[in-house]
């Protein structure tokens, strides 16, 4: 079973190969890919083992899968896949649970204010050479390779 979680749109928007309903096609494996990057409220079934779905926006719907399958001897046999999109606004707060994660919500704010650096000496990315296409998509750029790196090190991966 093979769910893909990609910050992309259902349709290409700057080509072939860069949309959710590429990786579905181009991918038979596939079984569920989760896009992102609309923020559309979407739920398509290309097969009865292969859906698309985007939750929109903001934690306003939660996009529910479920994946009926069956153990066989070489593996797993999957025999059906539903999704839907749950609209969350009519659930009030779990309260208890808001209590105990308060701590990690706080901390996570402060530390989304926090000032790490200054950017002196201009952009770290260079004009774009194609009109509507941002360079950092073609080429490798400073602020791709500083992403990189900050994440390979609080990551720990070398």
């Amino acid at each position: 079973i093979f769910v893909v979680s990609s910050h992309t749109q259902f349709e290409p928007e700057l080509g072939d190969g860069d949309s959710a309903r590429a990786i579905a096609m181009d991918n038979p494996k596939v079984n569920v890919v989760v896009a992102g990057h609309e923020h559309a409220v979407k739920n398509e079934k290309l097969s009865p083992t292969s859906v698309i779905i985007e939750p929109g926006k903001g934690a306003e719907y939660l996009a529910k899968i479920v994946i009926t399958a069956t153990r066989k001897d070489n593996g797993v046999k999957i025999e059906s896949i539903d999704a839907e999109n749950i609209a969350v606004k009519e659930y009030g707060e779990d309260e208890e649970l808001t209590a105990k994660l308060k701590v990690f919500h706080d901390k996570a704010l402060h530390d989304s204010n926090a000032v790490i650096g200054d950017l002196i000496g201009g952009s770290l990315v260079r004009p774009n050479d194609i009109a509507g296409i941002p360079v950092a998509q073609l080429e490798p750029t400073a602020l791709i390779q500083l992403i990189n790196e900050v994440q390979r090190y609080y990551t720990k991966v070398s």
